[in-house]
């Protein structure tokens, strides 16, 4: 019966993906159904601390947005690409890295993608070498933000086990930042060797933005919101014990990101009505659907079964610890969101006996959205490049994408393992 119930999620994923969109979410709410009035199962939860947690990034974002913070913050992007052209292959995914890391989203790098492009056009190097790396930069950044939802949850599972939110950044920060440094160097050093070049084309990036202070406001006010949650957090962890809290850290995430919201848009004279207009915030929705349904699917799956897997999941990880990383890549590029896999997944690994050193060495694994070329940032990133540099293949699995994520996924494994040997 198992192996019915996982033929039919694994279909619907599938065929929720190919729709793309909310579509996922929709189809992952449908299989909830057939689980539970056909299969008599029990239902499982819904995510709401996780969708929660993205709803107010993403309403804090399209604040930053709509004043001009994110047109601001592209500008001297530009700027900054421009003058180390040569160099664009090991600074733009650098930049998505960055700006994934302070946002907790990595929709957010949608917007530097059309400077990449035109600064690689203008130098005669193929989009396709910054573009594809920067994507991935962009997709495992958000297991290393300090306001992403996956970390968050995994923090709050990994607490009461004496691993702290400290602890995760000081493992997770520097093992993936190292990984896509380390992979732009060896892509950089691969298109010289091929001499892999286009005709350069005419670009100038010296476009005025339309309303500067307001932006510069707006940056300024989300990095102090930023901070304010991190010294927060930090602080409780060493000055308060669980009970003596006035905030959860999920809860302090959304207060202050919310809060951050309404100080920029008085700050900024924006009105908070057009919101809900901007892509960023339509995004948003799409992804709380998305991880509504998908970890609503999976808890309810899991849960289900977790006598049967507990036995062959153990077994296995027990003998190949290694082996957990790969069972969570192949996991999140069906669950297509890393809040949904760390939803669904780890607190089941957890009930399993799996070593809590084991699941942050793996952690990054839950990065690998790149292995169906369906996410939204790598399809915007196909349809951007009008060279043609950067696609999907016949084959699907052939694309642009694939052999820069699974290095730069690799290395921040075999990092993170390593570094979290010097600090547990």
């Amino acid at each position: 019966m198992i192996f019915i119930e996982l033929i039919i999620i694994l279909l619907l994923i599938y065929m929720g993906c190919k729709s793309g969109g909310m579509a996922l979410g929709l189809f992952g709410t449908f299989g909830v159904l057939i689980l539970t009035v056909f299969f008599h199962k029990k239902i499982g939860n819904i995510p709401f601390d996780v969708i929660e947690i993205i709803l107010s990034v993403i309403i804090t974002i399209s604040t930053v947005k709509l004043s001009g913070g994110i047109e601001y913050l592209v500008f001297y992007m530009n700027k900054i690409l421009s003058k180390n052209k040569k160099y664009i292959i090991i600074v733009s995914p650098i930049m998505t890295y960055c700006i994934t890391l302070l946002s907790g989203t990595g929709h957010t790098a949608l917007s530097i993608f059309p400077v990449i492009i035109n600064i690689s056009k203008k130098n005669g190097i193929k989009p396709v070498y910054p573009l594809s790396i920067s994507v991935v930069a962009s997709q495992i950044g958000v297991t290393a933000s300090p306001i992403s939802a996956s970390l968050i949850y995994l923090s709050k599972i990994l607490d009461p086990l004496g691993i702290s939110y400290n602890q995760l950044l000081i493992i997770l920060i520097p093992s993936t930042f190292i990984s896509i440094l380390i992979t732009s160097i060896i892509i950089s050093l691969y298109n010289i060797k091929k001499k892999n070049s286009l005709n350069t084309y005419n670009f100038s990036c010296n476009k005025k933005i339309q309303n500067k202070k307001n932006g510069k406001y707006s940056i300024l006010l989300f990095l102090i919101g930023i901070i304010t949650i991190l010294i927060y957090n930090i602080l409780c962890d060493y000055i308060f014990s669980n009970q003596m809290k006035i905030l959860s850290r999920t809860e302090s995430i959304i207060i202050f990101m919310l809060t951050t919201a309404l100080i920029i848009s008085i700050i900024c004279k924006i009105k908070i009505k057009k919101i809900t207009s901007t892509n960023i915030f339509k995004s948003g929705i799409n992804a709380c659907i998305c991880v509504m349904g998908v970890s609503w699917l999976g808890d309810t799956f899991i849960k289900s079964h977790i006598h049967e897997m507990k036995f062959i999941i153990l077994n296995i990880v027990q003998q190949y610890p290694w082996m957990l990383s790969i069972i969570l890549f192949f996991i999140t590029s069906l669950f297509y969101s890393q809040a949904a896999t760390t939803k669904a997944i780890i607190p089941s690994l957890i009930t399993l006996g799996i070593s809590p050193k084991i699941i942050i060495g793996s952690f990054t694994a839950i990065s690998a959205l790149f292995l169906f070329p369906i996410y939204p940032t790598i399809l915007s990133a196909v349809e951007m490049d009008d060279t043609g540099s950067t696609k999907i293949g016949n084959y699907v699995f052939n694309h642009s994408f694939l052999i820069p994520g699974i290095i730069i996924t690799s290395l921040s494994i075999i990092l993170s393992f390593f570094i979290e040997r010097m600090i547990l």
